[in-house]
């Protein structure tokens, strides 16, 4: 594989299906020329340097096996670049694109060639719908949901998908999803729900957490597997889990005895916790919540290269996993910290974005809020720069849809 230059950065978000699984990602970048103006303004479309950058490491290398939405804007239409990324992985984003004659020809053309695409509804005129497949829609630009319910019975009428944008909440997107949206984007995923309420954990659950306690405890390998075969259940899901896609192991692991020794007991503890993940999800790469938490572990991990110890860069993996943790068990993170057992430092980190570690986390969540105020001045305080950020960030994305984790 090439090697990551320093020069364009690449930032994604999720798109979620009705189901809650990933349907796709938002591809969004920086180049090194424009990064003074980071927080000013970002480029809207992907510049023909981009769509080059992109097609040199393959589209898969940011989106694995979903779908990149890329945006362009006209001067990449009229140049024909887009071709260079194949029809079947991208839908392209029509950006500040006006319906010429020119641009539209250009369409028409890659329509015929398979190339699918998105533009938002204040763009969108009857010269685009022909051309279009999904339309997207910003929750926060319409006064009403009366507007939002017109948008609908219009674009469904003329066979559009929807996509609605800047979703807040988990209220908001299951209001969205009974008024007829089949995508969703925003912060709803990384802003859970506070549970206020403990709720029990079901028995597969708790057999999960049991099993990492033990593991934690640095016990040797010939008891953690009598644990597995006490719990067939949880012999059948880690060895699914190891042998799925997403892991990209070149030959099966057919026993529990052959993945412990392949895993060791180090990585084991995080295996056992992307067990927690999984359960609900035939695929891994399907859950946004695993997806998110395997994303923060290794810019967590990283970060914490230039700035930690061995032992601290661990921890930072292992706080990552476990930062969303209680949107898979459905209890508030305070109670997941008080089911395992974790460093101190974990936990201060986690609860009160305490000590460096803490820090290190406030300054992935301000990247994934693209808080960019929070980014520079926890930038600063830490020493690290910004380029080196956003090279970490795009670092993580590929080495999370092209590695094992």
């Amino acid at each position: 594989m090439s090697t990551v230059k320093e020069d364009v950065y690449i930032y994604r978000t999720s798109i979620i299906d009705k189901n809650f699984k990933i349907f796709g990602y938002k591809l969004m970048f920086y180049e090194e020329d424009n990064i003074e103006n980071l927080f000013q303004e970002k480029n809207k479309a992907f510049s023909k340097k981009a769509i080059k950058y992109v097609a040199n490491f393959g589209v898969e290398s940011f989106t694995g096996d979903k779908l990149g939405f890329i945006p362009v804007d006209e001067e990449a239409i009229e140049n024909e670049i887009l071709e260079i990324l194949p029809a079947q992985n991208v839908y392209y984003e029509l950006i500040n694109v006006e319906p010429s004659f020119t641009v539209l020809e250009h369409l028409q053309n890659l329509k015929k060639k398979g190339y699918k695409f998105t533009i938002d509804d204040n763009l969108l005129n009857e010269s685009f719908l022909n051309c279009v497949d999904i339309v997207e829609v910003n929750a926060k630009k319409h006064e009403t949901e009366g507007e939002i319910t017109n948008i609908i019975g219009y674009l469904k009428e003329r066979g559009k998908k929807l996509i609605i944008t800047d979703v807040s909440s988990e209220e908001e997107f299951e209001k969205y999803k009974n008024l007829g949206f089949d995508f969703f984007c925003g912060d709803f995923i990384t802003e859970k729900k506070i549970l206020e309420n403990r709720k029990d954990l079901s028995p597969s659950k708790i057999a999960v957490l049991e099993l990492y306690n033990q593991i934690f405890l640095d016990v040797d390998i010939s008891k953690i597997e009598k644990i597995f075969k006490k719990n067939p259940d949880l012999s059948y899901k880690l060895l699914k889990l190891i042998n799925s896609a997403f892991f990209g192991l070149r030959k099966e692991v057919s026993s529990i005895r052959h993945a412990l020794v392949l895993l060791g007991l180090k990585n084991l503890k995080k295996w056992v916790l992307y067990i927690l993940y999984a359960e609900d999800f035939s695929d891994i790469k399907s859950n946004p919540y695993f997806v998110q938490a395997i994303l923060r572990a290794k810019m967590m991990e990283k970060i914490c290269e230039k700035l930690c110890s061995e032992e601290d860069k661990e921890k930072a993996y292992l706080a990552g996993i476990i930062s969303n943790l209680d949107a898979v068990l459905n209890i508030p993170l305070t109670e997941v910290l008080n089911e395992i057992k974790v460093d101190n430092s974990i936990k201060e980190a986690l609860i009160e974005k305490k000590g460096t570690l803490g820090k290190v986390y406030k300054l992935v969540l301000g990247v994934e809020k693209e808080d960019y105020d929070k980014v520079r001045s926890l930038s600063k305080e830490l020493g690290i720069s910004i380029t080196d950020i956003l090279l970490i960030e795009t670092l993580s994305i590929v080495e999370v849809e092209k590695s094992k984790v």
